[in-house]
């Protein structure tokens, strides 16, 4: 982007200043070229040395940008051979931490013993982001993603209470309770009792039974 350039000036005054001769004091702008948006402020710098110093104690961004963002802010002032310019390490500007907030509750699972449950839930707000899944309100150790499978359940398991902690820098919410169900294990079918042989004159009906066991 293109900046004005640095004009001798005759006469200059800026309060707070230290006292130079007029012909020692050159204008001269900075800027972000990132954002060519941004106003040009005009600061002062003395001829001292072939380094640019500015005259004023501290420079400060006229243009924030999108936070987040990397910035390298230009400088231009007077060296011993004429203006020169100057330019900074890139420095990304301030983010303000989002604190987190559940999009997704997690939901209530059934299921039958001996088999496990996942809990899951989402979350937006700034990374990173963290996860502590508690069990009727008690912290389940080793549970810090954003989902969270049970081990094999049983018929002790059930009515259990999940819920789930998400946190950042910024603060923490806790999700709704999902509520664990649990069955009995399923069995598979035996028959006890095997149907048996009929025998019928014709015309006559058979029935055949069958006695089983299971879930």
């Amino acid at each position: 982007m293109a900046l004005d350039s640095c004009q001798r000036t005759e006469r200059q005054s800026a309060a707070g200043l230290p006292a130079v001769q007029p012909e020692s004091l050159i204008p001269c702008h900075w800027g972000n070229p990132a954002h060519p948006d941004a106003p040009l402020a005009p600061r002062f710098f003395s001829r001292g040395s072939s380094a640019v110093k500015p005259l004023n104690a501290s420079i400060t961004s006229g243009h924030a940008g999108t936070p987040g963002t990397l910035l390298t802010l230009l400088l231009l002032g007077l060296t011993l051979s004429g203006c020169g310019s100057d330019s900074s390490p890139s420095a990304q500007s301030p983010v303000t931490p989002v604190a987190p907030a559940i999009t997704t509750q997690p939901a209530s699972q059934t299921v039958s013993a001996g088999q496990t449950a996942t809990f899951t839930v989402a979350a937006t707000g700034t990374a990173p982001l963290s996860y502590q899944w508690q069990k009727n309100g008690t912290a389940i150790g080793g549970a810090t993603a954003a989902s969270y499978t049970t081990p094999a359940t049983t018929a002790s398991d059930n009515g259990d209470q999940f819920t789930v902690v998400v946190s950042n820098a910024a603060g923490s919410v806790t999700s709704r309770a999902a509520a664990l169900t649990v069955n009995a294990a399923l069995v598979a079918p035996t028959i006890t009792t095997q149907p048996a042989s009929q025998t019928v004159s014709t015309g006559q009906t058979a029935t055949f039974t069958v006695t089983a066991t299971g879930t």
